[in-house]
């Protein structure tokens, strides 16, 4: 799915976002209106898209954190989506099933992998 995001200005995304925009170290909460504000601001995005009542997606947000605490040189945005609160990036992300974590470089989705991905698998991108 080559679907690549236009760019925003450092001015549109700060705008948008409220400047909350944080690389690896600190895992940023996504909101419909911030998803692809957050994509197309970093080489590297990270998306774990899930639910509060899925145990698998639950073990996935453990996994993203300590993948964050350890890897903050890496420069990736981390993006977790709770899906509930923002159910329409189902449709709009084409998700199937959950949890879900989806890699992105400069805006253009490269891979996504469903179920729990143990944390030494997560900076294969």
């Amino acid at each position: 799915m080559e679907n690549k995001i236009p760019e925003l200005s450092k001015e549109e995304l700060d705008r948008v976002s409220g400047g909350a925009f944080r690389p690896s170290g600190h895992t940023v909460e996504v909101k419909k209106s911030n998803c692809y504000t957050f994509i197309r601001s970093a080489e590297k995005a990270m998306l774990l898209a899930g639910a509060p009542w899925c145990g698998p997606a639950q073990l996935m947000c453990a996994n993203i954190d300590s993948f964050a605490e350890s890897n903050r040189y890496l420069e990736v945005g981390i993006l977790n989506a709770d899906l509930p609160e923002n159910h329409s990036l189902v449709d709009q992300l084409n998700i199937t099933s959950i949890p879900i974590t989806i890699h992105y470089k400069n805006g253009v989705e490269v891979h996504r992998t469903t179920g729990v991905v143990p944390v030494d698998k997560l900076a294969a991108f």
